[in-house]
Formats: C-alpha cells, sequence, structure tokens
C-alpha cells in the first residue's frame, strides 16, 4: 500500500510539475510574441489605392479597346472613292478625343496605351487614304495608257 500511495504522490508532483511548465511556458510565449516581437504595422490605404488604380485602369483600358474597334470599324467602312471629309474628319476628332486621356493625365506612363492606340489608328487612316489615293491614279494612268494606245494605233 506503500507503494500506492508513494505512486500517487509522485504521480501527482509530476502532474503539477507538468502543469506549471506548460502554462509558465504559455506565459513567456505571450509575452515574448506581444511586447519583444512586434508586429508590423503599417498603413494599407496607399496600397489599396493603388490597387483601385490599377482596376480603373484595367476598366478604362477594356473601354479604350472598344472604342478603337468602333473606330476601326468606321475606318474600314469609309467608300475612299466617293469624297467623304465630312466621315473621315469625324474619324480624325474622334482618334484625337481617344489620344487626350494621355494629356489629361499629364503624360503618364501608364496612359501610353491611348497615345500608341491613337497613332496606330492614325497610321490605319493615312494608309487606307494613300490607297484609295494609288488606286485612283492607277485608273486614271491606265485610262492615260488606253488613249495613248489608241492614238497610237491610230496614227500608225
Amino acid at each position: 500500500m506503500k507503494k500506492a500511495i508513494e505512486f500517487d504522490e509522485t504521480y501527482w508532483k509530476k502532474l503539477k510539475f507538468n502543469l506549471l511548465f506548460v502554462i509558465s511556458a504559455c506565459i513567456i510565449y505571450i509575452c515574448v510574441t506581444k511586447f519583444l516581437l512586434k508586429t508590423p504595422n503599417f498603413n494599407n490605404t496607399d496600397m489599396l489605392s493603388r490597387i483601385n488604380e490599377y482596376e480603373k485602369m484595367q476598366e478604362i483600358k477594356a473601354d479604350y479597346a472598344d472604342k478603337s474597334k468602333l473606330i476601326f470599324k468606321t475606318i474600314d467602312t469609309i467608300k475612299y472613292d466617293i469624297n467623304q471629309v465630312q466621315r473621315i474628319d469625324e474619324v480624325k476628332r474622334n482618334i484625337s478625343e481617344y489620344k487626350q486621356l494621355y494629356k489629361d493625365h499629364e503624360f503618364h506612363s501608364s496612359y501610353n496605351f491611348c497615345l500608341i492606340g491613337g497613332n496606330l489608328l492614325n497610321v490605319f487612316l493615312e494608309l487606307n487614304l494613300e490607297q484609295s489615293t494609288v488606286k485612283k491614279n492607277d485608273i486614271l494612268i491606265e485610262r492615260s495608257l488606253n488613249e495613248c494606245k489608241a492614238n497610237f494605233k491610230n496614227e500608225y
């Protein structure tokens, strides 16, 4: 019976020691993490504002992609053999409005897509205008050539 009592006393002593050890370790861990190891505290508003600006920029880019498709279709549907100055001026005005966002944001590099897209649309318009001029000139040259051939055959 003495062994059972001794066993009980050593068991309870070990249990008290283990409980005290665990509790003191938890208290020391909490104190160290709370007071000695400071967690960084920083202001998230700048990062959140940048994220919001990025999301707005993506929406603007999608809107401008739709605008550029519309301007492209307009340029493509213009009949250049007929003198359509008013439609061409309207397209040029739309292209300048397309570039205006870049100027409104003080030439910020994140708005370069406006400038590049506007320049590409300008190039496409100018190429179509030049192509129509070349076609008209080819027709005139061919007509003149046929007249020259007819005149040449009549003389000889």
